[in-house]
């Protein structure tokens, strides 16, 4: 809408015209959706780790979650994600264990 006027930084989360956001008034803005809308209070960047955590619990592939968060390697997202993958791992256990039982 304001043509040339806007500065593209590449940015998810910015003003109307591109520039950075303030990250404590978006925290703010952000709480207070959550508030509004009587949702749990959690912190923006949680988003993020449940997102992840839901991919890798709904057995999307290690490297596919990888690449969507954007980390350079697989590894990085196993060591961030230990916990899930264990539970994983856990249920694809216990799956097998009642098929040979």
């Amino acid at each position: 809408m304001i043509g040339s006027d806007y500065i593209d930084n590449d940015l998810v989360c910015c003003h109307n015209y591109g520039r950075p956001l303030n990250p404590k008034n978006f925290s703010k803005k952000f709480r207070k959706l959550l508030e509004k809308n009587n949702f749990p209070i959690i912190r923006f960047r949680d988003l993020r780790h449940s997102y992840a955590t839901l991919m890798l619990e709904s057995n999307v592939d290690l490297k596919v979650t990888s690449a969507m968060l954007g980390h350079s390697s697989v590894t990085i997202t196993a060591d961030i994600y230990q916990d899930a993958l264990e539970r994983k791992k856990q249920a694809s256990d216990a799956v097998q264990a009642n098929i040979f039982e």
